[in-house]
C-alpha cells in the first residue's frame, strides 16, 4: 500500500501492542501483507484457495466474495479467529464464501474510500463489501456531517463498484467514548448514524448487520478499555457476520437478523 503522511498514532495502548505482534493467519492458507498507514498498520488477510463448495472434478468453487473492511473491532475480530475452528472465511466455505479482511487500527471514515482503491488495485470487486466503520468519528463532528460524508463516500464506491452490495455492519455501542464525556449523547449520535446510513444502503440494494446482543447492559461482551469487545463478544459478532453473510447470499434479506413480520 503507499505510504500516507505521517501522523500522530491515535489507536489505543491495547492496539499499539497487538500491531507489535505478528498476525495469525487462522486455519486457512493465505497472505498477510503489512504497511505502515496513518493510524497504525493495515493488514489485508484473503485465503489463498478456501470454498469447499465442489464440483465433480474436486476443485473449489466461490460463489460469492465479500471484503471486510473495518477498524481495530474488524482487527480483533480476526484475531479471534485464531482460537476458533471455523477459519479464515468463518463457516461460509460451505456456502462458497471467501473473505478478505482488511483492518486499520483507529480507522475514520475518511480513510474508507483510500483503502477501498488500495484493494481495487490487486484484486476484483466482491460481491459484497462490507464496513464497518464511524464509531471513532463520533463527537468529533456532528451526526448530519458524518452522514453526509458516509453517503457521500458510498456514491463514490458505487461508482467504483457498481456491481458490488453495500453492507453496513452496525456502529456499536460503547461504555465511553473518546470524544464525548456523556454515553447518553454518543449513543444518540451512534443509532441516528446507523439508522441513516441502514436506510441508504437497504434502498441501494444492499443489507445492514444489526449486533442487538451487543449491549451496554451486557459488559461481559466488552473489553477492560470499555472500546473494544471481550473474546465473547467478539465471538458474538463472528457468528452474526457469519450468519448474516449466509443470508444476504441465500435468501437476499436486507436486515439480519431477520425482523419478525
Amino acid at each position: 500500500m503507499p505510504k500516507r503522511r505521517s501522523k500522530a498514532d491515535t489507536s489505543s495502548l491495547a492496539d499499539q501492542v497487538s500491531s507489535k505482534r505478528r498476525p495469525c493467519v487462522p486455519k486457512a492458507p493465505g497472505t498477510v501483507q503489512e504497511n505502515g498507514t496513518s493510524e497504525g498498520p493495515s493488514h489485508v488477510v484473503s485465503p489463498g484457495s478456501c470454498s469447499s463448495v465442489e464440483l465433480e472434478s474436486g476443485f473449489p468453487v466461490i460463489q460469492f466474495q465479500a471484503w471486510l473492511v473495518g477498524s481495530s473491532l474488524i482487527k480483533g475480530a480476526f484475531h479471534q479467529l485464531c482460537t476458533r475452528p471455523d477459519g479464515i472465511n468463518i463457516g461460509l466455505d460451505s456456502v462458497g464464501g471467501s473473505l478478505t479482511w482488511e483492518f486499520l487500527g483507529g480507522m475514520r471514515i475518511r480513510d474508507i474510500e483510500p483503502t477501498i482503491r488500495y484493494l481495487l488495485s490487486f484484486k476484483n470487486p466482491p460481491e459484497y463489501l462490507l464496513v464497518h466503520c464511524g464509531g471513532n468519528d463520533i463527537g468529533s463532528s456532528t451526526s448530519a456531517v458524518i452522514i453526509a460524508e458516509l453517503k457521500s463516500i458510498f456514491v463514490r464506491l458505487q461508482k467504483l463498484l457498481p456491481n458490488s452490495k453495500l453492507i453496513w455492519s452496525q456502529i456499536l455501542p460503547r461504555l465511553s467514548w473518546r470524544y464525548v464525556p456523556l454515553v447518553l449523547l454518543a449513543e444518540k449520535a451512534r443509532k441516528r448514524i446507523n439508522s441513516a446510513i441502514s436506510t441508504y444502503a437497504i434502498r441501494n440494494g444492499g443489507h445492514y448487520i444489526k449486533y442487538p446482543e451487543l449491549s451496554v447492559t451486557n459488559r461481559g461482551y466488552f473489553a477492560c478499555d470499555d472500546t473494544h469487545l471481550s473474546p465473547s463478544g467478539y465471538d458474538l459478532m463472528l457468528d452474526t457476520i457469519s450468519e448474516a453473510l449466509s443470508s444476504f447470499s441465500r435468501l437476499n434479506t436486507p436486515v439480519f437478523p431477520i425482523q419478525p413480520s
